[in-house]
């Protein structure tokens, strides 16, 4: 029975754990950007410029120009699911600074935007191709 209380213990202190990790800090003279999908949808990183992305969550920039590639799964309708692959191209990256990459979708069409730390939009995709 101690067993037990002690495997439950220990099952919510790391449920909890993982709820308390915090935004990523980027090394020193790198920027962050973050991802975030539209309620119901995921958006992964997978790749920058041309290696794979190091997180799932987000990316980890230089200053200057870079390629974002990200995979999204987009719900819809009765559980149906509509995969789409978004390439996003930002020339003006700056050190130690914080951005977003929004998905946000109107019927079928599907887009991904930039906004950096004020909410201003630096960039955003066409119609991005699903499947």
């Amino acid at each position: 029975m101690k067993l037990l209380k002690l495997a439950a213990f220990v099952v919510a202190i790391s449920g909890l754990a993982g709820c308390a990790t915090g935004t990523p800090v980027p090394d020193k003279g790198n920027a962050i950007v973050h991802i975030e999908a539209q309620v119901g949808d995921e958006m992964n990183a997978r790749r920058l410029d041309t290696r794979p992305a190091e997180s799932l969550s987000h990316f980890e920039v230089s200053p200057g120009r870079h390629s974002m590639e990200l995979g999204i799964v987009a719900r819809g309708y009765q559980k149906s699911q509509r995969r789409c692959v978004a390439t996003l191209e930002y020339n003006s990256f700056v050190a130690d600074a914080f951005y977003t990459l929004i998905e946000s979708r109107s019927g079928t069409e599907v887009k991904v935007t930039l906004i950096d730390s004020k909410g201003n939009t630096l960039a955003q995709t066409e119609q991005v191709p699903c499947l």
